[in-house]
């Protein structure tokens, strides 16, 4: 998620390769929460928008603005309360309860290996995020309205078990989840997704999602 030029000195290692290519072939879903929520910055990324589950929820973590970024980074409740607490002893201040312990995202389905690979590239995995499995709690296909067959099948397939509820399952992704460290959060504040979109998606998608693509198209070529 950030400049292009951080890019190339990422992946220039080849464990770090053998890496991404590793964790790309474990999953076919993968929860979002930030700009990859956008259909644009898909579509510029991995060349369509895949099936999309939307209102899906990763409980017990928060969602904060990455200082001096217009993107997010997601952290547990506890690491995040912390923070926070930390900060409001030192200032006085402190944040409201908006959704404190969950992240409402969406879960891309059908992903496949090399579109994975290019999400790790994107998100800086390994460096910025750690794409980890996380349990998310998805709405039951009765609780949607016009969905497509791929997402339908999708829903049909999943086993329930003991965490599901009357409206929602619990199912078992990737996600990933921010890995530098709270102090480069903007923890008193959350992330608002419909802001990002107003005031930084049109300007994004030109200074990193496009040259990322450029660079990963680039870069793996020459491997």
């Amino acid at each position: 998620l950030t400049s292009s030029s951080h890019f190339t000195n990422l992946l220039l290692a080849s464990p770090h390769l053998e890496m991404i290519a590793n964790n790309a072939a474990r999953t076919t879903t993968c929860f979002v929460y930030g700009t990859l929520m956008s259909p644009e910055v898909l579509q510029c990324l991995i060349g369509r928008v895949p099936p999309i589950l939307p209102n899906v929820m990763l409980p017990n973590h928060v969602r904060h603005p990455v200082r001096g970024k217009v993107y997010p980074g997601v952290v547990s409740s506890v690491v995040s309360a912390a923070a926070v607490d930390t900060r409001a002893e030192k200032t006085g201040g402190g944040r409201g309860n908006e959704k404190d312990d969950s992240v409402e995202g969406i879960l891309l389905l059908d992903l496949s290996p090399l579109e994975m690979k290019t999400l790790d590239y994107f998100e800086e995995e390994g460096v910025d995020y750690t794409r980890t499995n996380v349990k998310v709690h998805i709405p039951k296909a009765d609780q949607y309205a016009n969905i497509n067959k791929t997402v339908l099948s999708y829903l049909q397939s999943l086993s329930t078990n003991g965490d599901d509820s009357e409206s929602s399952k619990v199912v078992e992704t990737q996600g990933y989840i921010w890995a530098r460290g709270i102090s480069e959060l903007d923890a008193v504040k959350y992330w608002d997704y419909e802001a990002f979109r107003i005031e930084h998606l049109e300007q994004y998608l030109e200074t990193t999602v496009k040259p990322c693509r450029s660079e990963f198209d680039e870069f793996f070529k020459e491997r």
